[in-house]
């Protein structure tokens, strides 16, 4: 799932608000803030098309099988790898049965090329 950064939450809350709020307002104004609305969700799309790209050049691989024996912590191996050419950042949250519990919900991994990242789980009963 593509999650929008703060900074473009941010950018909507202090520009489209606003504007939307002025053309209803100023109904002669209304023409400006309709184009300035529509070149922020044209940044907006273009940003999501970026985003996009950049997930396709991860790959995630799971083992097909885990073994694990209740109470005791074992690791479960998640292997990231990034074809791309640049460097990303993208956060990851494994979603468990309700028997496990992990240390962190969600994870922040460095992803360069070919880059493996591991999370540990343990029984919760």
């Amino acid at each position: 799932m593509i999650a929008p950064r703060t900074r473009l939450l941010v950018l909507a809350a202090v520009v489209v608000v606003p504007l939307a709020f002025i053309a209803g307002l100023a109904w002669t104004l209304a023409p400006v803030c309709v184009a300035v609305v529509g070149a922020v969700c044209g940044f907006v799309a273009w940003d999501a098309g970026r985003g996009m790209q950049r997930i396709g050049a991860l790959r995630v691989r799971l083992p097909a099988l885990v073994r694990a024996t209740r109470g005791v912590e074992t690791r479960l191996p998640v292997d990231i790898i990034h074809s791309g050419g640049t460097a990303v950042e993208p956060q990851v949250a494994l979603r468990l049965p309700q028997d496990l519990v992990s240390e962190r919900v969600v994870e922040t991994v460095a992803a360069g090329s070919g880059v493996s990242w591991r999370s540990g789980f343990s029984s919760r009963r």
